[in-house]
């Protein structure tokens, strides 16, 4: 007798769409792959599983998406970055699985860049304070993102205005997102001032 022995196809992923797109987190940007058969030199036909990794903390994968090959070999994947995904740099990478007739293979990693949203809130004055010329107001609010992280490395201004007056302050960071600072009253008109962070 003859002995047969099957072997699945190998193949190699090829990037269309996705390699260093930037995302802001609630928007979608598309990555997308093409599956080659390298074995015979065609592309695959339609409904070949693939399967999508997008790294959540700049390092670690998450347990992927699935997805199908279209007729042209394409695969696609609209990624829309939650709060489970981390600002910053993040890798990608797409692979075949469990198929039939061809091998598990990834892609090499890609790139893909995720931005977040800076909330202000002033904390301090609440707007019911009465001050005087000459006194000292303390400033206070939190940064955090629309995740509710706390941002404790950023650059925070205080400005308070009334009319044509304006004074500013560069805020300390106090810890937990909280940054602080003090400005000085003097030569202020009497009035209702806004304070902008």
């Amino acid at each position: 007798g003859i002995a047969f022995n099957f072997d699945k196809d190998d193949v190699e992923i090829l990037h269309v769409e996705g390699n260093g797109s930037i995302v802001n987190r609630g928007d979608v940007t598309l990555l997308k792959v093409l599956i080659n058969d390298t074995d015979n030199g065609t592309l695959v036909p339609a409904n070949v599983e693939a399967k999508f990794w997008i790294t959540y903390d700049n390092q670690n994968f998450d347990s992927g998406t699935l997805n199908y090959t279209q007729a042209d070999a394409s695969v696609s994947y609209y990624f829309n970055p939650d709060c489970s995904y981390s600002v910053g740099l993040q890798y990608w990478k797409a692979g075949t699985v469990g198929n039939t007739c061809y091998k598990d293979v990834n892609s090499t990693n890609y790139t893909l860049t995720i931005l977040g949203w800076l909330r202000n809130l002033v904390t301090q004055p609440t707007g019911s304070e009465i001050y005087y010329p000459n006194e000292n107001v303390s400033i206070e609010g939190n940064l955090s993102d629309e995740c509710g992280l706390a941002i404790s490395d950023a650059q925070v201004n205080f400005s308070v205005k009334h009319e044509s007056y304006v004074n500013y302050c560069v805020a300390n960071a106090i810890g937990s997102g909280y940054y602080n600072c003090s400005i000085n009253l003097t030569n202020a008109p009497g009035g209702y001032y806004s304070v902008t962070m």
